[in-house]
């Protein structure tokens, strides 16, 4: 009776650690799907950065010609101006986009680490 009741504890102990092991696959094998797909969109976000720092920097060249031009008196100080402004803007957009790529991946971030805890918990609390 002893050794039937043993048996039975070690089967129903074998049985727990599949169920762990199989959630702990799954658990995984999401996260690495969610973390393909933020790399992804990482990729996708540090093209457009990239796309928009080639922008400033033109903006910023087409400042430096304008000021030269000026220094030769052959310049319009309106032309320079709006210069400035292009690159203010480019600055601004540059500085959004940042926020925005930080905010997406806090926002991205947050339910991964929660389905982490839970499954961490979950795993911890059936051993």
């Amino acid at each position: 009776a002893e050794r039937a009741a043993a048996e039975q504890t070690a089967e129903q102990t074998q049985d727990k650690l599949r169920r762990i092991r199989e959630r702990e696959f799954d658990a995984r094998a999401a996260l690495q799907a969610e973390n393909d797909r933020l790399t992804r969109a990482l990729d996708e976000q540090g093209l457009e950065m990239q796309r928009i720092r080639n922008l400033v920097v033109q903006l910023r060249e087409q400042v430096r010609q304008g000021r030269e031009a000026a220094e030769e008196g052959l310049a319009d100080p309106g032309q320079i101006n709006r210069a400035i402004l292009l690159e203010v803007e480019a600055l601004r957009a540059t500085r959004a986009a940042e926020v925005a790529e930080m905010d997406g991946i806090l926002a991205e971030l947050a339910p991964l680490v929660a389905a982490a805890e839970a499954a961490h918990a979950e795993g911890t609390a059936d051993a």
